[in-house]
């Protein structure tokens, strides 16, 4: 954190012991679940699409959709005692 911001860090580790006691998981997030509603929403329709699209359209559908709950796990994963100050 920058010159003059030290006063808040004890805030944002309160703060951030607060979110930790009610997320336990990155699934309690409610961005990775909507992630997840997405990635079902892109699913399903492609199994209508031709089968000449398998591998080319429907497969990027279904791995970009993917990504997003994945990319959300991934930085759930890399939090650290420096994020959650920078984050609050």
């Amino acid at each position: 954190m920058g010159k003059g911001w030290d006063c808040f860090a004890p805030l944002a580790m309160t703060v951030n012991v607060f979110v930790q006691l009610l997320i336990k998981d990155f699934k309690d997030l409610q961005i990775w679940q909507k992630g997840m509603d997405i990635a079902e929403k892109c699913y399903l329709p492609t199994k209508l699409f031709p089968k000449e699209e398998l591998y080319g359209m429907v497969q990027q559908i279904r791995r970009s959709s993917a990504s997003i709950p994945a990319n959300i796990a991934e930085g759930y994963g890399r939090r650290s005692p420096r994020d959650s100050i920078l984050l609050g």
